[in-house]
């Protein structure tokens, strides 16, 4: 069994700053390079560490999952989404290194632009959903170097797991309970482009995610489940962000699944006379219940709202966001941190949370 880090403790070539989270299964910590001769940049460089709780570690298919999502991460290099960096194995501690994203989570810039400006900018929240749809089509084409697809979905699309860093650019984080194809992943082992155990196949038929943000499929508990899935839970921040009020909200939890399952998403016009007609018929598409009416790929409601965008003017870029990223969220000095800090590490609880959910 590996035993509990404490603070300032080395882990391989990492030393232990602070701990960010824990879930169910993993633990996360804020870590910096322990690398002797290293030029100063590398030594300061701040990643998170996740790794399998000390009680937990000697269970291999808890070591099986941490490696798929590990592996997963480090394939998918994209701006709008988190990398993975390095797996590990130290004097027992199975753990991997992710990008450290230090902006704020969706529903923060939600509840700070209502606060300050009454609402988000339509070309803000455009310039967000965008960058989703960029990094969920780039995970989504994902294939082995054989050329076969890995039928990534992310299956937790929702406002918690998107951020925006100091620079503008959008984070789609948390593929932890993604469901991938296992036979391509077998595929990717055999023709040498990992070494590793072969990972454990998640239960799809949980209905994993945020409810109010899985698609119709998802909340049936679906056996199969594509892309498409992804596409409504993007339609429902969509939605939300351009008519600014929560789509799918009930009393309790099975009137959430029945409104999804059950009944066509409201058009935005109905509770906003003057949203743009076109902006609506993007929406519906991605909010239909039938997958088969929706858009089929993310690249699709991409180009589509990049269109909208230019026949309006909007300016949807991550400058701009990068611009209200700072005025609403303004920089502090290292001794004013404490309460980012504290942001961060409940990020990471979550997601270490999530991340245990997805277990079967």
């Amino acid at each position: 069994m590996s035993r509990p880090l404490s603070m300032e403790a080395s882990l391989g070539t990492y030393r232990v700053v602070r701990k960010l989270g824990q879930g169910g299964m993993a633990e996360v910590f804020l870590v910096r390079r322990n690398v002797p001769g290293a030029s100063p940049w590398a030594q300061n460089q701040e990643l998170a560490l996740k790794r399998i709780r000390p009680e937990l570690a000697d269970n291999p298919e808890y070591s099986e999952m941490l490696l798929e999502e590990a592996r997963l991460g480090a394939a998918l290099h994209h701006p709008n989404l988190v990398e993975a960096y390095d797996v590990g194995n130290y004097e027992g501690q199975l753990f991997f290194t992710m990008e450290l994203v230090r902006g704020p989570e969706l529903r923060h810039i939600v509840r700070e632009a209502a606060k300050v400006d009454g609402r988000l900018k339509l070309s803000h929240a455009i310039a967000i959903v965008l960058g989703v749809a960029a990094g969920l089509h780039h995970a989504h084409e994902m294939r082995t170097t054989s050329g076969l697809p890995l039928r990534i979905v992310h299956l937790d699309v929702c406002p918690s797991n998107v951020l925006v860093n100091d620079e503008g650019y959008v984070k789609l984080i948390d593929f932890g309970i993604a469901k991938t194809d296992r036979s391509a992943f077998l595929r990717l082992l055999s023709d040498g482009s990992w070494v590793g155990p072969i990972p454990q196949e998640v239960d799809d038929k949980l209905r994993r995610g945020t409810l109010a943000y899985m698609s119709p499929e998802q909340c049936r508990g679906a056996v199969t489940l594509d892309r498409r899935s992804d596409i409504f839970s993007l339609g429902v921040i969509l939605w939300e962000l351009t008519a600014w009020r929560r789509l799918y909200r009930a009393p309790t939890q099975a009137e959430v699944i029945d409104r999804i399952v059950n009944y066509d998403a409201p058009p935005p016009r109905s509770v906003d006379p003057e949203y743009p007609a076109a902006l609506e018929a993007i929406v519906m598409r991605a909010l239909a219940r039938d997958p088969a009416q929706r858009y089929q790929t993310a690249l699709e409601m991409q180009e589509a709202l990049e269109d909208f965008a230019f026949g309006e003017g909007l300016h949807a870029s991550p400058t701009r966001l990068a611009q209200m990223v700072k005025r609403l969220f303004p920089p502090q000095p290292a001794f004013e941190r404490d309460e980012h800090a504290e942001e961060l590490a409940r990020r990471y609880q979550s997601i270490g949370r999530r991340w245990s959910s997805g277990s079967s």
